[in-house]
């Protein structure tokens, strides 16, 4: 099983992501509830996957943290849930709001998500509501909520650099290279990050 991919973020679409690593792009399937946190493209990213094989098809499913994917793992547990309907659930709520319904037992909202059903959103409920409860709900909300913040803040200022260079005349794939090539923290403001990207 490959654990996960370290490499360059190529491009996104409707439920897939391209990750490319030593010269090989990986096509996987991604949840929707996670898009708004990817880095711009080109940039580096660390994908934890999941490989589904069947006699018909292999697939990728990809995910931004640990946690998201333990969640991915436990929904497959239960039978009748493949990884395209776990993964569905996932970008329907996300990982904290499918953590927490499942808690509470809250089928109804459960079987709002395309495909699943009242039948299967109440086998879930079932036989992972115990199990769920012994995710550390709490430390894995703060964990995301504050690397989601951190990566919203530096991608807002990246993408405020990359406006302001394209209008200075460069291409915007040769000035998302240029801001991508800077280390950039959560401290680094705007004008600080454009300085530094034309001194190179």
């Amino acid at each position: 099983m490959i654990n996960y991919i370290k490499g360059t973020f190529i491009e996104s679409s409707s439920n897939k992501i391209v990750v490319e690593n030593n010269g090989i792009a990986y096509d996987m399937y991604f949840p929707i509830s996670n898009m708004a946190n990817l880095p711009l493209e080109n940039s580096e990213i660390k994908v934890h996957t999941y490989m589904s094989v069947r006699e018909d098809d292999i697939s990728l499913y990809g995910f931004l943290t640990e946690e998201d994917r333990d969640v991915f793992l436990m929904l497959l547990t239960v039978n009748g849930v493949g990884p395209k309907g776990a993964l569905n659930i996932i970008s329907t709520f996300g990982f904290n709001e499918t953590v927490k319904l499942i808690a509470r037992g809250d089928n109804k909202k459960l079987a709002q998500v395309k495909g699943l059903g009242q039948k299967t959103a109440s086998k879930i409920i079932i036989e992972l509501s115990d199990k769920i409860k012994k995710v550390n709900i709490g430390n894995a909300k703060d964990f995301i909520k504050e690397n989601n913040e951190v990566n919203e803040k530096i991608n807002s200022v990246k993408e405020e650099v990359v406006e302001a260079l394209v209008s200075l005349g460069h291409q915007k794939k040769a000035a998302i290279d240029m801001v991508n090539s800077i280390q950039c923290n959560e401290n680094m403001e705007a004008q600080e990050l454009l300085k530094m990207v034309l001194k190179q």
